[in-house]
């Protein structure tokens, strides 16, 4: 069984609180946050076309325009080492790729495989980009950054006797520039055991996120004159959680839950590329 599908979106993406916030957060003593109530709406046109094969093949296409697109902009003093990092409109972005989706495909009497990876060009573009190195004042120039976007979500799930299910899932990025910020590649394995007893009213799981604690966030700034400021962040987002859940009436088989890989606007990367927490 073949499907196809084409697709056209417009979307609006308005600033929130936090990005219109004009009063600075400090992070050390010489960084800052700073947000911009001047910041205007951005818009994106996306052209995404899907084929499917049988009952577990995906394969998509994928176009997104982004104009006004909202990301962070620092500005550097070299006299006193002080950045801001502000909120603003960056000229435009433009992304261009597929990626190809398996969905639950059996490995075995027990295991099933899932499998999102994706690939793309990522432009961006500010026709009239000036220095934001304070004292240096030079006339614009066209900043033209190409980047190399590639991603993968990879599960796999055992659905093993007794009831026991157990699942491994990891995600991987690579560097990306958006906008200024250069970011770092991002790689993360979870896993998860569940458990259900008693004609399925009870339900004991366990769940651990970030298993090699390998989640962070670094990036580069590369201002369009030349000048290179690093950061570096990493985020604790390990966590163990341990569940118990108890159904009560009539026990009730769980909704099976199928995992399809699509694309998402990349605002999510953008966004928190360069978040200083």
């Amino acid at each position: 069984m073949k499907r196809f599908g084409l697709t056209y979106t417009r979307r609006i993406t308005r600033p929130n609180y936090n990005q219109l916030n004009p009063f600075k957060n400090y992070v050390d003593a010489h960084t800052s946050n700073m947000g911009n109530p001047d910041l205007k709406p951005s818009y994106s046109d996306n052209v995404a076309l899907t084929a499917g094969f049988g009952r577990y093949l995906t394969l998509t296409g994928n176009y997104i325009y982004t104009k006004d697109q909202l990301t962070i902009i620092p500005t550097l003093d070299p006299a006193t080492g002080d950045q801001v990092m502000h909120y603003d409109n960056f000229g435009s972005t433009t992304l261009l790729g597929g990626g190809v989706a398996l969905t639950e495909l059996p490995l075995g009497k027990y295991i099933s495989f899932t499998l999102n990876a994706n690939a793309y060009d990522y432009r961006s573009l500010e026709v009239n980009s000036t220095s934001r190195v304070v004292g240096q004042n030079g006339a614009p120039t066209v900043y033209d950054r190409h980047s190399f976007l590639g991603t993968a979500y990879a599960c796999l799930s055992f659905n093993l006797p007794k009831n026991w299910k157990v699942q491994l899932d990891g995600y991987y990025s690579t560097p990306i520039t958006v906008g200024y910020l250069q970011t770092s590649s991002n790689e993360m394995v979870n896993l998860g055991v569940k458990k259900t007893a008693l004609e399925g009213r009870l339900l004991v799981s366990l769940q651990v996120n970030d298993l090699l604690r390998t989640m962070s966030n670094s990036f580069d700034v590369v201002y369009a004159d030349g000048v290179v400021s690093q950061y570096e962040q990493n985020y604790l987002m390990q966590k163990v959680s341990i569940g118990l859940q108890w159904n009560f009436g009539s026990a009730q088989r769980p909704l099976k839950h199928r995992n399809v890989g699509t694309l998402d606007e990349l605002d999510r990367t953008s966004n928190s590329s360069g978040q200083l927490n």
